[in-house]
This record gives C-alpha cells, structure tokens and sequence, in this order.
C-alpha cells in the first residue's frame, strides 16, 4: 500500500507539472481575481507544496500574480 501512496503522489506531481495552467501567460485563459474580476499580472515563479491523502509531499511549481486592482497574489490552480 505504501509503494502505491507513493506512485500515485509521483504521477499527481508530474500530472499538475503538464497541465496547461502552469504557464498562464501564454494562454488565452489568464486567471482572474476572484473578487475584482481583473485579470492577474504575472509576478514571480514560485513553488507550492501540497500533500496527497496517503500524506506524502509534492511540491508543484506555478506561475504567480498580483490582481491589478487589490493587490492579492494568487497561485492560480
């Protein structure tokens, strides 16, 4: 069971790493601020750490940004 929590915590990392959300900026569907609707501007790259329900750690690296109007940073998922 332990091997298995471990692989499907491997596969959840390099699955989110793939996804199209990891690099915002380049596509047509920027994230926007859930409470000023503005779209985000991008900031920095930075990594986030999660962990899985088996409790391993995977450590996710995504693009972050600031909302225009507010001023909140947000990890867009």
């Amino acid at each position: 069971d332990e091997r298995m929590l471990k692989l499907r915590a491997k596969v959840l990392e390099e699955a989110a790493q793939l996804s199209e959300m990891r690099s915002w900026r380049e596509s047509e569907n920027v994230p926007i601020c859930p409470d000023c609707k503005q779209a985000l501007e991008f900031r920095v790259k930075g990594k986030r750490e999660l962990q899985t329900q088996g409790g391993h750690r995977i450590e996710l690296e995504r693009e972050y940004g600031i909302c225009p109007k507010c001023g909140q940073g947000f990890f867009p998922p």
